[in-house]
């Protein structure tokens, strides 16, 4: 691990917060393969404004990300920017798991959640 890099270990069925700042990078690393990771980011200026599928959707213009696209806030601020991307597929479109959620979808269960402080840079590899 490099100089001032941190690891955060988020095992299945729990969370994790990672504060972070403008120009850091976060990358998330399926351990096991094929998992879901629930991703959360909010402005800790104002945590009113928190990534948003729907707006970086909207300014994508597409429904699926691909490298160099930009994840936007409600407030339509982007707030990551994606790197690079070894799965190729993720869904903008079903809401992330939850209590109720968790019951009724059996890929719920294993679900690890991260929320990290924005804005970042993103990459995700498998």
């Amino acid at each position: 691990m490099a100089e001032g890099e941190r690891y955060v270990h988020v095992p299945a069925r729990s969370g994790a917060a990672v504060p972070g700042g403008a120009g850091d990078i976060v990358e998330v690393i399926d351990l096991q393969g094929k998992q879901i990771v629930d991703f959360f980011a909010f402005n800790a200026k104002s945590i009113d404004e928190v990534l948003s599928p729907t707006h970086t959707r909207t300014q994508a213009l597409r429904l699926q990300l691909r490298p160099g696209d930009l994840l936007s806030s409600n407030a339509r601020n982007p707030m990551f920017a994606l790197l690079a991307d070894t799965v190729g597929r993720h869904d903008l479109l079903v809401a992330p798991c939850d209590q109720r959620r968790s019951r009724l979808a059996s890929t719920c269960p294993t679900t690890p959640t991260v929320a990290t402080t924005a804005p970042r840079r993103w990459r995700r590899t498998a």
